[in-house]
C-alpha cells in the first residue's frame, strides 16, 4: 500500500507539524527502524531550519514583507515534496499507529477499477441531412437518460463504402472515443450516396470493451 503525507490546510499547523516530525525521526532507534537515511534526515532538517527562520519573520507583523511571504510559499512546496519523498518511501510494514500519527501518514488505497459494461450500446439515427449524420447512443439500462454506464465511454468505428457490404467484409477503422449521448459526423462531397457503417463498444479507462453493437447502416445524402 502506498502511503501519503496528509498536510494541514493552515500554514501555522504545518509549521508545528514540520517541527514535531523532525524531532520524532531524530530519535536514533526510530530513524533506524523506519529506514530513514542520514542523507534524508539531513535534507529534512536543513529545509526545516530555513523554514523556521523564515516563519519567524512571516509570523511577525513587523517583518512580514512580500519577499518573506514568497519565500514561505517556496519553502512550503520544498518541504511538502521532501516529506512525500522521504516519508512516502517508508515500507508500509514498518509503520506503527504512533508513526502514522506523528508523520501524518495515511494509506492511499488504489482506486477501484471501473468495470466495463457487459452489454452493448445501442445506436440510432438521430438526424440525416446533406453530408451530415447525427448518431444517438442509448444505454439500454437507462434508456430514458443520456448517461452511459458508470466510468464507460463509447468507442466508435466507421467505414464508408458501397451499400450492401456483408458484415464480415467490413473493414472498420477511424476509432474515436465519445463521452456524450450524441455525435455528429460531417462528410465530403465525394461521400454522397455512399453508405456509412457504424459499430460501437462501451470502453472503460483501461481500454476493456463491452460486447460489440449491432452494425448501423446509414446512406450519406
Amino acid at each position: 500500500m502506498i502511503n501519503t503525507v496528509r498536510f494541514f490546510r493552515k500554514d501555522v499547523q504545518n509549521s508545528s507539524f514540520f517541527g514535531s516530525s523532525i524531532v520524532y525521526i531524530a530519535v536514533p532507534a526510530t530513524k533506524t527502524r523506519l529506514q530513514i537515511t542520514t542523507a534524508s534526515e539531513t535534507l529534512l532538517s536543513g529545509d526545516w531550519i530555513e523554514w523556521d527562520d523564515n516563519w519567524t519573520l512571516y509570523d511577525n507583523v513587523n517583518t512580514n514583507t512580500t519577499p518573506v511571504t514568497h519565500e514561505k510559499n517556496r519553502l512550503l512546496g520544498v518541504l511538502k515534496q521532501d516529506y512525500k519523498t522521504v516519508f512516502g518511501a517508508i515500507p508500509d510494514a514498518l509503520l506503527t499507529t504512533a508513526d502514522r500519527a506523528a508523520l501524518r501518514l495515511f494509506e492511499r488505497k488504489p482506486a477501484s477499477p471501473v468495470v466495463v459494461a457487459n452489454y452493448r450500446p445501442t445506436m440510432l439515427e438521430e438526424e440525416v441531412s446533406h453530408l451530415l449524420i447525427k448518431i444517438r447512443f442509448i444505454n439500454s439500462k437507462t434508456p430514458s437518460s443520456r448517461s452511459m454506464p458508470k466510468g464507460n465511454r463509447v468507442f466508435l468505428e466507421t467505414y464508408v463504402g458501397a451499400a450492401g457490404i456483408a458484415d464480415a467484409d467490413l473493414v472498420f477503422g477511424n476509432g474515436i472515443v465519445i463521452g456524450s449521448a450524441f455525435y455528429t459526423f460531417l462528410f465530403n462531397d465525394e461521400d454522397a450516396t455512399k453508405t456509412c457503417y457504424f459499430r460501437a463498444y462501451y470502453q472503460n479507462t483501461k481500454g476493456d470493451r463491452s460486447p460489440v453493437s449491432l452494425i448501423l447502416r446509414i446512406v450519406i445524402v
